[in-house]
C-alpha cells in the first residue's frame, strides 16, 4: 500500500477533524515534526485570512500490508498504529483553559469510530457512481427560459461506449465514444481523449450567439444556439464530481446560481436560487461515494496511554502519548459488503450478517420401467436472511414482535393478512431491488450477559403458497 500512504494519512485526518469536541489533529506519516507551541496555520474558512490552530500531534507509525495474491485484482488488509501526543490538564499554570485534553481527544475519537465503523472511505478524488437506472432529471422551474453556463466535472473508470448527458430535445449531448468524450451541440460534436481514472472539466458557455466548449482548458468556439436547460444526468462507468448551472454567465466570477450538485447521496441542490426541480426514481435511484484511488474500511481499537505525563513544550503543561491499533482494509475497484443496504418498509435496518440465495425449485418424477429419476426446475426462490441486534428501536421491535404472533410462518393469506407483507428494498452496490416479502423463518438465542440478536430469512411473495 505504498502508492496509496499520503491518501490513507489525508482521509483519517479529515475524518479525525470531523469532531464536535474542538479538537483539532495534525497527522503525519512516519515522521513528528512537533512545534513547541503545539500549533499549526490553516486557511480560514470564512474568509481569506489564515489563522492559528491549536492541534494534537497524531504520528502514523507504521502500515504494515497483505496483499491477496489475485489477477487483476488489488486487495489488502493492513495493521496500522498510531501515536497521540496529548495535553493530560485541562488548564495550564497560568489558568488557561486547554480544550485539546485527554477527555476531549477520547470523545472525538469516538465520534470517528462512530460514524465511520462501517463505511467504505474514498481514496484519490471523491466522486459519485450512480447506480444502474438510476437517472436524474433536472428540471427548470418556471421563469427559466435559457442558461449561458454549464459546467461538470467527471472522471471515465471504464472505455464503454455510452452517454452521460442527454437534454430534453438531444440538441446537447455529453458521451462517451471510442476513448474519447464528446460534446455534441446542435449537430456539431467537439471531441476530448480522457485518461483513465483523472477527472475532466467541461465548460460550455453561450454568449452573443457564440457557444464556447472548454474540456480541461482545451477551447473550441461553436457558432451554435444554446443548449436546452432541461437534462437527464445518466449513470455511467465513471464518477460524477459536481454539476453546476447558471442563467448568466460572468467571466472570472465563481460560484453557481441556478444549481449546483456535489452531494448525490443523498442528492442535495447547494445554489442560492435552486432554479431546477430535481426528479428520481426513489426505487432505482442511489449513488455510492467512491475514489479515484479505490476504497478503505477501518475497524478501530480504543487509544490506551503508552507513557507517563512528561513536561512537553509550553513551561507547565504536561502531556502524555495515547496508542490505538487500527485495521485497514483495502480494495481497488472491488465492490464492498459495507455498501450494501436493506430498508424494510422504507426504513433502513443493519443487519450484523446478511445472505441472499438464489435457487431453482425442482420437481422429480421416477420414469415408469426405469431406474433413474428425472428433475425438472419449476421456478426460481429467493431468500434473504439476515440477523439484526434486537435493538430498542421500533423497527426492529416491530420484526421481533410480528414473527413470535404468526401461527403459520409457512402460509400467506393476503385477506386476513395473518403473515404480513413487507417492502424489501436491497441496495447492492450497482442497482436497486424491491420485493414483497414475508417472514418464513425465525430464530433467536439469548443469553445472560451477552447482547441479543435474532435471525430470519424473507422470502418473495410468490414463492409462498396461498390460503
Amino acid at each position: 500500500m505504498e502508492h496509496l500512504q499520503e491518501d490513507i494519512r489525508e482521509t483519517l485526518e479529515k475524518i479525525l477533524n470531523e469532531n464536535t469536541q474542538d479538537v483539532r489533529f495534525d497527522v503525519s506519516l512516519f515522521h513528528d515534526n512537533i512545534d513547541a507551541t503545539f500549533q499549526r496555520y490553516e486557511d480560514d474558512p470564512d474568509s481569506y485570512d489564515i489563522e492559528k490552530v491549536k492541534v494534537i500531534p497524531t504520528m502514523i507509525e507504521e502500515i504494515i500490508a497483505d496483499y491477496d495474491d489475485l489477477e487483476d485484482i488489488t486487495i489488502a488488509e493492513a495493521d496500522m498504529n498510531l501515536s497521540f501526543l496529548v495535553p493530560t490538564m485541562q488548564a495550564n499554570v497560568s489558568n488557561v483553559m486547554i480544550q485539546e485534553n485527554t477527555s476531549s481527544m477520547l470523545k472525538a475519537i469516538e465520534e470517528m469510530r462512530r460514524k465511520y465503523r462501517y463505511q467504505a472511505l474514498p481514496l484519490g478524488v471523491e466522486g459519485y457512481q450512480l447506480l444502474k437506472y438510476g437517472d436524474i432529471t433536472l428540471k427548470p422551474k418556471p421563469g427559466l427560459e435559457e442558461i449561458e453556463h454549464f459546467s461538470i466535472e467527471i472522471t471515465v473508470t471504464h472505455d464503454k461506449d455510452e452517454e452521460i448527458v442527454v437534454s430534453e430535445n438531444e440538441n446537447f449531448k455529453i458521451y462517451k465514444e471510442d476513448g474519447k468524450l464528446v460534446v455534441f451541440i446542435d449537430g456539431v460534436g467537439t471531441d476530448y481523449e480522457y485518461t483513465l481514472n483523472q477527472p475532466v472539466f467541461i465548460d460550455v458557455i453561450t454568449q452573443n450567439g457564440v457557444t464556447l466548449v472548454v474540456i480541461d482548458g482545451e477551447e473550441e468556439e461553436l457558432d451554435r444556439i444554446n443548449p436546452d436547460d432541461e437534462f437527464v444526468l445518466k449513470p455511467f462507468e465513471g464518477l460524477y464530481h459536481f454539476v453546476g448551472i447558471n442563467a448568466e454567465y460572468q467571466e472570472g466570477e465563481k460560484g453557481y446560481d441556478q444549481l449546483l450538485i456535489e452531494q448525490f447521496d443523498p442528492i442535495k441542490d447547494d445554489s442560492s436560487e435552486q432554479e431546477y426541480e430535481i426528479e428520481i426514481d426513489e426505487d432505482k435511484y442511489g449513488a455510492n461515494l467512491v475514489g479515484t484511488e479505490g476504497l478503505l474500511t477501518i475497524t478501530f481499537s480504543s487509544p490506551y496511554p503508552i507513557t507517563q505525563q512528561f513536561a512537553y513544550g509550553n513551561a507547565g503543561l504536561e502531556f502524555q502519548i495515547f496508542q490505538a491499533s487500527y485495521t485497514l482494509n483495502y480494495s481497488e475497484g472491488v465492490f464492498l459488503g459495507s455498501q450494501y443496504r436493506y430498508f424494510l418498509d422504507d426504513v433502513q435496518i443493519y443487519p450484523t450478517s446478511r445472505k441472499h440465495d438464489y435457487q431453482i425449485e425442482l420437481a422429480s418424477a421416477q420414469m415408469v420401467k426405469k431406474s433413474t429419476m428425472k428433475s425438472l426446475g419449476t421456478g426460481n426462490i429467493v431468500t434473504n436472511e439476515f440477523t439484526l441486534p434486537y435493538k430498542n428501536e421500533p423497527k426492529t421491535k416491530e420484526i421481533y414482535e410480528h414473527v413470535l404472533s404468526v401461527k403459520d410462518l409457512s402460509e400467506y393469506d393476503k385477506n386476513t393478512k395473518t403473515n404480513k407483507k413487507w417492502k424489501l428494498t436491497i441496495r447492492h452496490p450497482h442497482f436497486k431491488q424491491t420485493y414483497d416479502v414475508v417472514i418464513n423463518e425465525y430464530g433467536a438465542s439469548p443469553n445472560y450477559n451477552a447482547p441479543t440478536s435474532f435471525s430470519f430469512s424473507l422470502v418473495p411473495i410468490e414463492d409462498i403458497p396461498e390460503k
